[in-house]
């Protein structure tokens, strides 16, 4: 049972992220509305993303991402050929001291009927090091692996296999289920809290809280309006009214107020601090304790104004704010969400400090293109700064093509530079990735790819071994030929490459 003396905190905590919470979302929306603008926003208290090009790139990674995983588990058939190679840049060969060629890896990857098969090559400036096979059986948890150069004997493993190997290593190292159940060894009493945490409904949990947020823009004033703000987001103009509130002393008590005698009457709150150890009877004194600490403070405080801020609007969406700091700075933000862009403005300014965030992305025919920049400075020396841009980015297929380039900067040189650049059709994926750090050339990764039929394959039939078997990984390493495997790759690679390739790691 957890006593009421430490759920006294605990519950002062949660009302201080309701009032935290409800403060953070009333930055962005804390006027009051209509009844019906009220109702219509108690569950989109975060704008809906609208139905742009942005949104349909997003579609397709999710749906990538099922397939992939649909994949994982063997439940598609398809059949793909693969390329990746990496040129190496100038970071690795000053690091080596000598000249790289570039490394590929060819692959060749199926599934059909329950199996799985991949594949691979290795090449080292044209010339190959090693291949692999990966033969799985999906329905029966069964994984075969060769190198044909090592050894034309496959390894194979179950699930079965490795559920029994990993019980032996608990067995033997005296972690298993007895030593864990030793009186000796005490385990801290979590399952009652847990068994809270399990039963929380969320949905309930997210009315609740929505809840609070009604009761905190009550107990705020109402906004006065003032002048439009207008500008333009790299080109995307914007319009939008502005209404400003100043909170003082009495704001403060009256939303604190309002919190409190929501919780007072909480029913959701109350049964799940119940669940914890506190009756209801230490539930009201607790509440009777907090409307106290509320309703000591001063008539000198309940008058003095600690913030007045904006609050901007496009039509009745809120979208941005701009609060004074005490020592002359502020704190703005604009966010642009059209049917055609995307844009933020973002500044933070105060004696020592200074930080703009600024950029837009905007769709036409389902492609995007757009930029964004951030930089940060200190007692009015830039000290860093970021830029990313994108040109040309669309969806094509279950793939996507464009252009997507990010640096970043301090004060004295550029730390990071990368681009990703794709070429690829709804068939073929061709997409090539560069980077750089500190001026210095780290490499091009190209990778490209497209769809073949699935031809059938069945289990390999020859001898197999298991890894996780002593007796049986020593016949097969009997049977490896180590020593050609390892010339070949000093051959394919050069001495020079190899040894420094040894030294370094």
């Amino acid at each position: 049972m957890v006593k009421s003396s430490v759920l006294t905190p605990i519950l002062s905590g949660v009302l201080a992220v309701s009032v935290a919470g409800s403060g953070a979302f009333i930055a962005i929306d804390q006027m009051k509305k209509s009844d019906k603008a009220s109702e219509s926003n108690n569950k989109a208290i975060v704008h809906e993303v609208k139905n742009t090009a942005v949104k349909h790139v997003e579609d397709k990674i999710n749906a990538a991402l099922d397939t992939a995983e649909q994949a994982i588990k063997g439940e598609l058939d398809f059949a793909y050929d693969t390329n990746i190679e990496f040129e190496f840049g100038d970071a690795f060969t000053d690091e080596l001291g000598t000249s790289v060629k570039p490394f590929t890896l060819k692959t060749k990857t199926a599934q059909k009927g329950g199996l799985s098969k991949a594949s691979l090559t290795a090449e080292y400036g044209g010339e190959r090091l090693a291949t692999g096979d990966l033969i799985a059986d999906n329905e029966n948890g069964v994984v075969y692996l060769r190198c044909a150069e090592l050894n034309e004997d496959y390894l194979c493993c179950s699930k079965a296999d490795f559920e029994n190997y990993y019980n032996q290593l608990l067995s033997s190292s005296g972690a298993g289920v007895n030593m864990m159940s030793a009186s000796a060894f005490k385990a801290p009493k979590f399952n009652e809290l847990k068994e809270v945490i399990d039963n929380i409904d969320y949905e309930a949990l997210y009315d609740d809280f929505a809840g609070y947020v009604e009761a905190v823009k009550d107990a705020l004033p109402e906004g006065k309006e003032k002048d439009n703000i207008s500008g333009d987001i790299n080109g995307y103009e914007y319009d939008y009214a502005v209404k400003t509130v100043e909170i003082t002393g009495k704001v403060v008590q009256n939303v604190v107020a309002a919190v409190v005698d929501r919780a007072a009457d909480d029913a959701f709150l109350k049964d799940y601090v119940s669940q914890m150890g506190v009756d209801a009877n230490s539930y009201d004194k607790m509440i009777e304790s907090l409307r106290n600490e509320y309703s000591k403070v001063s008539d000198e405080e309940l008058v003095k104004s600690y913030v007045t801020f904006d609050v901007y609007y496009d039509n009745d969406n809120p979208t941005g704010f701009n609060i004074k700091l005490d020592n002359g700075g502020f704190i703005k933000l604009i966010l642009m969400d059209e049917e055609d862009a995307v844009g933020i403005d973002f500044k933070f300014e105060e004696s020592n400090a200074k930080v703009t965030v600024k950029g837009a992305f905007g769709t036409e025919d389902n492609i995007i293109n757009g930029s964004l920049n951030a930089s940060f400075a200190e007692k009015n020396k830039e000290i860093g700064s970021l830029d990313l841009t994108i040109e040309d980015l669309q969806e094509v297929g279950d793939n996507f093509s464009g252009k997507i380039n990010l640096s970043v900067e301090n004060e004295d040189r550029e730390m990071f530079a990368g681009s990703i650049v794709s070429n690829s059709t709804e068939d073929t994926v061709d997409i090539t990735i560069k980077a750089s750090a500190e001026g210095k050339d780290l490499g091009t990764l190209k990778i490209t790819g497209e769809s073949t039929d699935a031809s059938d394959f069945s289990l390999p039939s020859g001898k197999t071994y298991n890894p996780l078997n002593k007796d049986e990984m020593e016949a097969y390493m009997k049977n490896c030929d180590t020593e050609g495997f390892m010339n070949n790759i000093k051959s394919v690679i050069g001495e020079d490459v190899f040894k420094e390739i040894d030294r370094q790691f």
